[in-house]
């Protein structure tokens, strides 16, 4: 639970770091890197593996929409499911949803619906 409530504290810092960037520099960053100094003091590590949390933008998977950038956790099951959004973390929803694939997920666009 305290890896759950960190990585959303996290996730939600660095989304919303990329979101500044974005505002600022008319595209996304091309790697979390260039988010240090100005936006964050370092790039925040994933709770669950203790690597970076995964930053995916141009080649983004087709299940995330027209969204060009997304940023995510590995979650609960401690397996990288490439961003699937079994469990889905905004800024607007406090608390994620489990489901089959438990990557948390931050897109700057809602997912699509099916």
């Amino acid at each position: 639970r305290m890896a759950q409530r960190d990585a959303l504290l996290c996730g939600t810092a660095l989304y919303l770091a990329i979101l500044a960037y974005e505002k600022d520099q008319g595209a996304p960053p091309r790697a979390l890197d260039a988010l240090v100094p100005k936006y964050l003091p370092r790039v925040p590590v994933d709770p669950f593996d203790g690597k970076p949390f995964r930053y995916r933008t141009g080649n983004v998977p087709p299940a995330w929409g027209d969204a060009t950038w997304g940023v995510y956790s590995i979650g609960a099951n401690f397996r990288d499911d490439g961003g699937k959004a079994g469990a889905l973390a905004t800024a607007r929803q406090r608390k994620p949803k489990p489901g089959p694939c438990p990557d948390m997920l931050w897109l700057p666009k809602p997912l699509p619906t099916r």
